[in-house]
């Protein structure tokens, strides 16, 4: 397999007018394509700082990311936008919906940024809605959705770019268990079956364990488990 994700020598600093905070410390971090790797860690271990890096959502202080042979680090913000949404699919803990717009064209809103028509966004939508099980709820708006549904959209609306990655912070972090291991068990089919790579942070061992690749991250460096 290839290499779709090389960060090397990843730091990151915050300042403030007391201190220094380094929550990164010159972590490495490869990932194939098409495989899942699972990052965990405590609260404050700055997990989602690492992904906001690789997604191209934030800058390291020092050290370089790579994706798909791109060094998106160094990519300025008339750039970087418009490959993020190109490569890049993103699921959070909270979903995200715009209340404004129904279920169909939150899923499409990613197609529409990319200057995609709204014919093909609606028809890429209404698959990944099919996907979920949601295809029914296509015109509903976000208020009308429960929590596990809300954030099965999330799924589909990351998926609906056809982006070779998605990265998910604590997709499941915010619901019972019942809508965890429906929506769980729909994002890893999913990124099965359309050949995706997934990088998911979590607390959640039990959702760790489901992934190929087991990280850890301590103390601002990575350690395989």
């Amino acid at each position: 397999m290839s290499i779709i994700i090389e960060a090397e020598k990843i730091r990151k600093t915050y300042v403030t007018r007391s201190e220094e905070l380094e929550v990164l410390k010159g972590l490495d971090l490869s990932v194939e394509e098409g495989t899942t790797v699972s990052i965990t860690g405590d609260s404050g271990s700055g997990k989602s700082t690492l992904l906001n890096i690789l997604g191209g959502l934030d800058y390291p202080t020092s050290g370089r990311v790579v994706v798909a042979k791109e060094e998106i680090s160094s990519m300025g913000e008339d750039q970087l936008p418009m490959y993020r949404n190109i490569f890049f699919g993103f699921i959070f803990q909270f979903h995200y919906l715009l209340k404004e717009f129904n279920v169909l064209e939150n899923v499409f809103m990613p197609l529409l940024v990319r200057g995609k028509g709204i014919a093909e966004g609606k028809r890429r939508a209404s698959e990944l809605l099919e996907a979920v099980g949601l295809k029914d709820k296509a015109r509903a708006f976000p208020q009308e959705l429960s929590g596990g549904e809300k954030q099965r959209v999330a799924v589909a609306r990351a998926l609906v770019g056809n982006p070779r990655i998605i990265l998910a912070d604590e997709p499941t972090g915010n619901l019972d268990e019942n809508n965890t291991g429906i929506v769980e068990d729909l994002l890893f089919s999913l990124v099965k079956h359309y050949g995706k790579t997934l990088i998911i942070v979590t607390h959640d061992r039990v959702l760790a364990s489901k992934t190929e690749r087991n990280l850890e991250l301590e103390h601002g460096v990575l350690w395989e488990r």
